[in-house]
């Protein structure tokens, strides 16, 4: 979250040296970097903040194996925003010029968006095994389905973003 301090009719927003700020005014982006500190007019100014460190996402999802058993796959998905400018054109990053707070939840819908993209990855991992043969390999395969799939996925660097890591935590049958 950026601090911002006011001071009579101005503002002064200090940002962390892990979130990206992107500052426009009249509909014209005025300044951007990471961990920006400067003054302001909070009549005429639109402001953006973005991560630009790794970030973590957890998701649960519920599939139906080859014999027909329903299984629960966790998994775990760490990204990271790589274009900053792109990325604050798909999702709205904006923030509150009185708390320096999000105006919405962006980083919970980078998170179903991660989750939508890897559902029929996994959906497709999954039906292609039992249940005995998931439980044994199925981790190792789905994650490496994930890894292929996701990176190669142009949706997401059409975002501004990029996957650092995955793992498949965990395999639980019905």
């Amino acid at each position: 979250m950026a601090h911002i301090n006011r001071f009579l009719f101005v503002r002064h927003l200090r940002a962390e040296p892990n979130q990206y700020i992107l500052h426009f005014r009249k509909g014209r982006l005025l300044r951007h970097g990471a961990g920006l500190a400067y003054w302001f007019l909070p009549l005429s100014a639109a402001v953006a903040q973005l991560p630009v460190e790794d970030v973590e996402t957890t998701f649960m999802l519920g599939e139906r194996c080859a014999d027909f058993q329903e299984v629960a796959v966790q998994v775990t998905l760490t990204y990271r925003v790589v274009d900053p400018k792109k990325a604050a054109l798909r999702i709205n990053f904006s923030i509150s010029l009185d708390t320096g707070a999000w105006v919405e939840q962006p980083l919970q819908r980078l998170a179903n968006l991660w989750a939508h993209w890897s559902r029929h990855l996994v959906r497709a991992s999954v039906m292609a095994m039992g249940v005995s043969e998931l439980l044994r390999v199925g981790p190792d395969r789905i994650r490496t389905t994930l890894d292929e799939g996701l990176r190669g996925n142009a949706s997401i660097a059409d975002m501004g973003l990029a996957l650092v890591s995955v793992q498949v935590d965990r395999i639980a049958p019905a």
